[in-house]
């Protein structure tokens, strides 16, 4: 059966199913009806839903009497008992709904409701009604709640008289995008004559209400509530105060508001009318003494004002008288203007005439601060500065025209997350109807300029600009930046602009990190805390928001860039291209050579013959090939360097071309191996090695053992064993040796690998860097404390070794 066809009224939902059951009535239809009714429905389908309802009672025209209904359905359930109709009965009742989208797709979260019909429609009494109803996660066409409750009861002899007791309370209230928090609202009294009180309290928003009044015409239909509103008051977002009790009237039709006077934060709103009809709206009324400056200081922060201004210099007068058909197409007048001292440029008006929405007068209007705006570009962005516009307004209450100038001085543009900051601005520009012609703008910084002229369409914000540099900081993270000069153009869309052309590195600094910052992976997803189960944009999804500026750049390097970090310290030359977000994350492209430097490695500091840096994206990970010597000795030493600043690859070289451990040796002491005599010099070219080789620390050597299926590769002293010292350090007497090294000599160093056969075998071998070294050894862990170890080549053993630990 199909249940509500395409006539159906459109509050029923048209729905699809099934319904089977069975249905009684016994008794006396006519002219007296005294029937007992039974209805059961116990398999039946709405919408793919199972329901099952049950009805049973006695029916007449007094009464309903013994009732008795249950509906279930999916996670909604209702049952109601009892009898109805005299005084005295009592018929009560508790539903239960576990999604309200069920219901309507519009609304979401779930409900419960408890409560009592009672009395009837017979007798004196008449009908009563008391609930209590609870609800969470509640939202419906963008407003939601996170919990509600109601509590009420009504007494109603008739529609035209009763007594009202309603008490409803919301928390976690969102209207769109402001979150009021709590919401209360309670009814006392007659229908004829009741009190209303409303309050409200967020983190923007903290009022209250109160109004008297009566609601009539219930009885036919055609309901009206009149009345006055006694108190108004509001704390925030800024102090408001009712002085004396203002009417109102409303209805299903028309909104009317009589002669209001509110105190506004010092200042004074005088309403002479307000009202919301069929035909339209109208109003008018005047403004006294606003504290615009406060207002400032309050929305925009407490930086906003000019130095030298004081909160009470600013204020806001003006008068209004407006009607129309609808607020987008109004006809009157509209006269402001603001006051100030000296301090805020003194004063700025506008008159205006409204017809049918059009727009025509007159504006001279000087805007003390710019801080207002910093809540629309983001929270990355700050502006500053004064503004003043003299000229005419024309066009449409949507679509307004200005000609006229546009000034402005002390400007400022700041990016916090880098600290670049641009001040004493100054700008000299007009507006002809639908375009902005931008004569000059000039901002400085850190001792240089930006000059900026050009054309901006006011309709999305479509512009070209020409932009002048002279020695401009334009800094690339923390701690660099690079000074700029040339001339290049911009081009805008809105916050989005696009910035091209040729400029010239008058000097510079690029620090390169060693290692990759902390970050979390992209499959890592941060949920907002202040709203639980909302799902934040991954880590790695761009967020716009505020300004972003597009570069494509071509930037000569000049004489004076330098990159330093990971050991590298060089001047640059070439050109390279600068692409990317501006400055939260540029990318070069291109090849740049070394000009001069050096490059620090095993204690000396190495001159680069040879280099060049590849820029592929980031501008701290070039590519890099490199290559930097020792020079002025017999053999002249030094290292290439390639790979990437984050992944760096070095191999030894030189000049003639010798063993590696000659290399190291020239590369770290200035002389050949054959040559190494004392312990300090092996102990630095040991050190040396190792930092070629990499530790066993899960460094290079981890790597690289790794790659070889090793357990064990590193640089050390012959004998030490890595695992076990045969002497333990110790010297005994009569002993010649300690591990084929003779002893008061410099140590032997070898280069040891090794490999666990398993959890108690071990397999090393040891090969020396000069002279005749090598061991293989065996070693098997009897116990955690008894080892037995089999050595051959240099120094052939077998060893039986107990370990006893103490302190």
């Amino acid at each position: 059966a199909r249940l509500g066809g395409d006539a159906a009224p459109a509050w029923l939902p048209r729905l699809r199913g099934r319904l089977t059951g069975q249905w009684a009535v016994r008794g006396r239809a006519w002219p007296e009806p005294a029937l007992a009714t039974r209805l059961a429905i116990d398999d039946a389908v709405l919408d793919g839903v199972p329901l099952r309802a049950g009805w049973q009672g006695e029916v007449s025209r007094e009464r309903i009497t013994n009732a008795m209904l249950t509906l279930s359905s999916g996670d909604l359930q209702v049952e109601a008992r009892g009898s109805l109709g005299r005084p005295g009965d009592r018929l009560r009742f508790s539903l239960r709904a576990g999604s309200l989208a069920r219901l309507d797709a519009r609304a979401a979260g779930s409900v419960r409701a408890r409560g009592e019909l009672s009395g009837g429609w017979t007798g004196s009494s008449g009908l009563g009604v008391a609930a209590d109803l609870d609800a969470s996660r509640l939202s419906w066409d963008g407003a939601a709640a996170g919990a509600a409750t109601l509590a009420g009861r009504l007494e109603w002899p008739d529609l035209r008289a009763g007594r009202l007791a309603l008490r409803l309370e919301a928390e976690g209230l969102r209207l769109g995008e402001r979150s009021v928090g709590h919401a209360g609202v309670r009814i006392d009294g007659e229908v004829g004559a009741h009190a209303l009180r409303v309050e409200v309290s967020g983190p923007q928003l903290v009022a209250r209400a109160v109004a008297r009044g009566a609601l009539q015409g219930v009885d036919t239909g055609d309901w009206r509530w009149s009345g006055s509103v006694e108190e108004l008051v509001a704390d925030a977002p800024v102090p408001v105060r009712l002085r004396s009790a203002a009417s109102l009237a409303l209805d299903s039709r028309t909104f009317a508001l009589g002669e209001a006077t509110l105190e506004a934060d010092g200042g004074v709103v005088r309403i002479g009318e307000l009202a919301w009809r069929a035909g339209g709206f109208v109003t008018r009324g005047e403004v006294a003494g606003l504290p615009v400056a406060r207002w400032a200081e309050r929305f925009a922060g407490a930086q906003a004002l000019p130095a030298g201004a004081r909160l009470e210099d600013l204020s806001l007068q003006g008068d209004w008288a407006l009607s129309g058909a609808s607020p987008q197409a109004p006809s009157g007048r509209l006269t402001l203007r603001i006051d100030g001292g000296d301090a805020i440029d003194g004063r700025g008006q506008a008159d205006l005439r409204l017809d049918a929405g059009r727009i025509a007068g007159t504006v001279d209007l000087r805007v003390p601060t710019l801080a207002f705006a910093n809540r629309i570009i983001g929270p990355e962005w700050a502006v500053a500065g004064r503004l003043r516009f003299t000229g005419s307004v024309g066009g449409t209450v949507t679509q307004p025209r200005l000609q006229g100038a546009l000034q402005g001085r002390e400007l400022g543009l700041v990016q916090r997350a880098l600290g670049w900051r641009f001040a004493n601005g100054t700008l000299a520009a007009r507006f002809d109807g639908d375009r902005l012609a931008l004569e000059s703008l000039r901002l400085e910084s850190g001792g240089g300029s930006v000059a900026m002229s050009g054309q901006l369409l006011l309709d999305g914000l479509h512009g070209g600009f020409t932009l002048r540099a002279e020695r401009l900081p334009v800094p690339i993270g923390p701690g660099q930046r690079v000074i700029v000069s040339g001339n290049t153009g911009i081009a805008s869309q809105g916050t989005q602009f696009e910035w091209k052309g040729d400029i010239r590195a008058d000097e510079g600094l690029i620090e390169l990190r060693g290692g990759e910052a902390p970050s979390l992976p992209d499959d890592v997803v941060i949920v907002d805390a202040r709203a639980p189960g909302v799902r934040a944009q991954p880590q790695g999804e761009a967020v716009p928001a505020g300004f972003r500026i597009a570069a494509d750049l071509t930037l000569d390097m000049g004489d004076k860039l330098r990159v330093r970090g990971s050991g590298v310290d060089v001047v640059l030359a070439g050109a390279l291209n600068l692409r990317g977000a501006l400055p939260s994350a540029p990318r070069a492209f291109g090849t740049v050579s070394v000009r001069s430097g050096t490059y620090s490695a095993y204690g000396q500091k190495l001159e680069i013959e040879r280099g060049q840096v590849v820029f592929n994206g980031p501008l701290d990970n070039p590519v890099l090939d490199i290559v930097a010597m020792r020079r002025d000795q017999t053999v002249e030493a030094g290292v290439a360097l390639t790979g990437t600043v984050l992944s760096p690859r070095l191999r030894l070289v030189s000049r003639p071309e010798v063993p590696d451990s000659q290399k190291l040796s020239w590369l770290v002491l200035g002389v050949g191996l054959d040559d190494v005599s004392t312990a300090g010099q092996g102990a630095a070219l040991q050190a040396a090695a190792a930092t070629l080789f990499g530790s066993n620390d899960g460094g290079l050597s981890a790597g690289l053992a790794g790659a070889l299926g090793l357990d064990v590769l590193t640089v050390r002293g012959a004998g030490a064993g890595g695992i076990f010292d045969p002497n333990f350090g110790a010297s005994f007497p009569g002993q010649a040796t300690t591990g084929g090294a003779p002893i008061g000599s410099a140590t032997q160093n070898v280069v040891a690998i090794g490999k666990r056969l398993s959890s108690r075998v071990l397999v090393t071998y040891e090969q020396g860097l000069r002279g005749v070294w090598n061991l293989l050894r065996i070693q098997y862990d009897i116990s955690h404390r008894l080892s037995i170890r089999a050595q051959a080549g240099t120094d052939s053993a077998v060893d039986m070794l107990y370990f006893y630990s103490f302190d």
